[in-house]
């Protein structure tokens, strides 16, 4: 850069059409006698972006359950990240050098997550993401048979869950597990129990896990089994040709 300047004045250059990064500069000048000086060289950091931040553990959006640790990737360059803090609603706190934040400290259900970032030059970032914590187990109905109900194998239930898209079931008869299957969260399910049982009376529950590994037990009722179809006696008149 050229400039033009007078005895004792101090003079600024400005770094606009440079690139971040590390240089070396000086400053050599010449007066009206043609004397020419310059100056001791030094090196500078030019960093005018902050911090680079993501969300390595979980995608955007994601439902975890609690006590799971979210871990953040923070990088800058070519100078140095200096602290890094987080807010969630009323809840708020700084992350250590191992930029993880454990979900027990938010709050349940949705969270707008908010992860500021400076660096060592005071460049700060913003970074949003969406959370959701959950900390619920799912509903089970028990929609057939009723109490005691007869059936002849078919048993029906219905699960809900505040977040989860589908859900892992099991049923139980007698204590023991039938079976197991994914389902979709709001549905009615029909299942047929697959073991060999003769008929008499059962307990039977649904147990389900959702996607963020909380687990619920339905109640347990009884139920009538009964796969013997009714018997047929002609009593009169005998089979005769009269």
């Amino acid at each position: 850069t050229n400039n033009q300047t007078n005895k004792n004045v101090n003079v600024d250059f400005d770094s606009l059409g440079i690139s971040d990064g590390i240089y070396s500069w000086y400053v050599n000048c010449t007066d009206n006698a043609g004397w020419a000086i310059t100056s001791d060289t030094r090196n500078l950091t030019l960093d005018r972006v902050g911090p680079i931040v993501n969300l390595t553990s979980h995608s955007d959006g994601a439902v975890i359950y609690n006590n799971t640790n979210l871990i953040f990737s923070v990088t800058d360059s070519p100078s140095d990240v200096d602290q890094v803090w987080w807010a969630s609603g009323s809840e708020n706190g700084f992350l250590n050098s191992s930029y993880i934040l454990n979900s027990a400290l938010l709050l349940p259900g949705k969270n707008n997550l908010k992860i500021y970032a400076n660096d060592t030059l005071n460049n700060l970032v913003q970074y949003n993401y969406t959370i959701y914590v959950d900390m619920e187990g799912a509903s089970i109905t028990l929609d057939s048979p009723g109490a005691s109900g007869v059936t002849g194998g078919l048993v029906k239930f219905t699960v809900v869950d505040d977040f989860s898209t589908t859900l892992t079931c099991q049923l139980y008869i007698n204590g023991s597990l039938d079976q197991s299957s994914s389902v979709t969260n709001g549905t009615q399910n029909s299942w047929t129990i697959q073991g060999s049982l003769i008929d008499g009376n059962y307990g039977w529950y649904v147990d389900c896990t959702d996607e963020a590994n909380n687990q619920n037990n339905s109640e347990t009722r009884t139920l009538v089994l009964d796969q013997t179809p009714p018997q047929i006696n002609l009593v009169y008149p005998s089979n005769t040709n009269n």
